[in-house]
């Protein structure tokens, strides 16, 4: 059987749901739930290479996978409100979607992997082939890449029809609000043996926003991320962070010796937002990390 479906559709405008929590030491940590900006489902089937050339951008979305017919789904979120404030740090997102048994489910465990993608993609044109008209993959089927051990996330769920499945994607999102990779959203693919499909953003029949795909992000007091590159054409290091005046930089000799952290001497440059820090070649190896500035929230 090879599930392709086209329902009417209804994409719901830019929304987000926010929540504030009080936590027990008395700070406050925020939750939104922020719905897909874009989402399609791009299809390989052996022997037809008109799937392969086709956008469904309206239709279901898709892992469903079997000898001769492989799909994926792309998802893209806008994340400029999702970005921490001051004093705050990501402390989770999980990515859920809504499960369709239609076409069978997943009784084997396939596991459902999340993948983060490696270049723009337009949800009106991207295939199997292409990431836009203008755009082909550099491997066909999407251009993606993972983190320190494969996939960002992956489930080996079996879900009952119209409930919900979880990823834990706070490392992929985190990556992205705090600058350090740039957002072009995440591939869904899955290991043979898995027929689920899921509701997309369009979905007509569904009434409310959490049973289209979602993020659900909170964040927590923390310090933001540290980001490390190398100067152009300097050999230097540039060090930089989210805000300024939130954090302080720390460094070290060893990594391994518990309590000898100081504060940087380097003076710190503000840039488009940012805290930056020039670090100039050294011979011996220094550590570096961020701690909360003094009077800080």
């Amino acid at each position: 059987m090879i599930p392709i479906k086209r329902p009417g559709f209804c994409r719901l405008p830019f929304l987000i749901a926010t929540a504030s929590v009080l936590l027990a030491d008395g700070a406050r940590s925020e939750v939104l739930l922020i719905p897909a900006e874009s989402d399609a489902r791009i299809i390989h089937i052996a022997g037809a290479p008109s799937y392969q050339n086709s956008n469904y951008r309206d239709d279901i979305l898709s892992v469903y996978t079997a000898v001769g017919n492989v799909q994926r789904t792309f998802l893209r979120f806008d994340l400029s409100a999702a970005v921490p404030g001051n004093g705050m740090r990501l402390a989770s997102a999980r990515l859920t979607l809504t499960a369709s048994t239609g076409f069978g489910g997943n009784p084997g465990g396939a596991s459902m992997e999340v993948w983060r993608v490696t270049q723009p993609w337009l949800e009106s044109e991207v295939t199997w082939l292409r990431a836009s008209a203008a755009t082909l993959w550099t491997t066909p089927g999407g251009d993606i890449a993972g983190g320190a051990h494969g996939p960002f996330a992956a489930s080996t769920a079996n879900p009952a029809d119209g409930t919900q499945i979880s990823w834990d994607v706070t490392e992929l999102v985190d990556l992205w609000v705090e600058g350090i990779l740039p957002n072009h959203g995440l591939l869904m693919l899955s290991a043979p043996g898995n027929g689920l499909t899921f509701r997309q953003s369009e979905a007509s029949q569904v009434g409310d926003l959490v049973t289209r795909p979602h993020l659900v992000v909170e964040h927590a007091p923390g310090v933001p991320r540290l980001k490390a590159e190398l100067g152009a054409g300097t050999g230097d290091a540039v060090l930089s962070w989210r805000d300024i005046g939130t954090a302080v930089l720390q460094e070290r000799a060893a990594i391994a010796v518990p309590g000898d952290w100081t504060d940087s001497p380097i003076p710190v440059e503000a840039g488009a937002g940012r805290s930056v820090v020039q670090v100039g070649v050294s011979a011996a190896p220094r550590f570096f990390r961020l701690r909360p500035a003094d009077g800080a929230p």
